[in-house]
């Protein structure tokens, strides 16, 4: 499988989860960035917990395990679409992704070491999707 990647919307610093937010429950970006500032961290980050919970409460389920982004794909039928919670070189990062592609902003150049580099260890899927 061929892996695509899509642009996803970038206003503030590490506002993935947002983004992976809006995208798998089909709401705004602006709807989860109101919401959720009040619990960033100073560098825009957004602990994970929220992000898990804010999923739970839309009918996601989370699974935890430690995959390469090429495994995961292999394993999961992405196309209902999934939140992958990933581990990488500069810290946690979260993408949406559905089918095959990645909604993330990655620069041609760096899609070798990204598809490397990016451990996921946590799933997000919504319940009903997997058989």
């Amino acid at each position: 499988m061929k892996i695509k990647f899509a642009k996803r919307h970038n206003t503030h610093e590490n506002d993935c989860w947002c983004d992976a937010l809006a995208l798998a429950t089909n709401k705004d970006y602006d709807y989860y960035y109101e919401r959720l500032k009040f619990f960033m961290c100073d560098d825009g980050q957004l602990l994970t917990g929220y992000v898990e919970a804010t999923l739970q409460l839309n009918g996601y389920e989370i699974v935890e395990m430690e995959l390469t982004l090429e495994q995961a794909f292999h394993l999961f039928n992405t196309s209902k679409g999934m939140v992958f919670q990933m581990k990488h070189n500069q810290g946690k990062h979260i993408i949406y992704v559905k089918g095959n592609t990645i909604y993330d902003n990655v620069d041609e150049r760096d899609i070798g070491k990204y598809l490397e580099n990016c451990k996921v260890e946590t799933v997000a899927y919504k319940k009903g999707t997997i058989e």
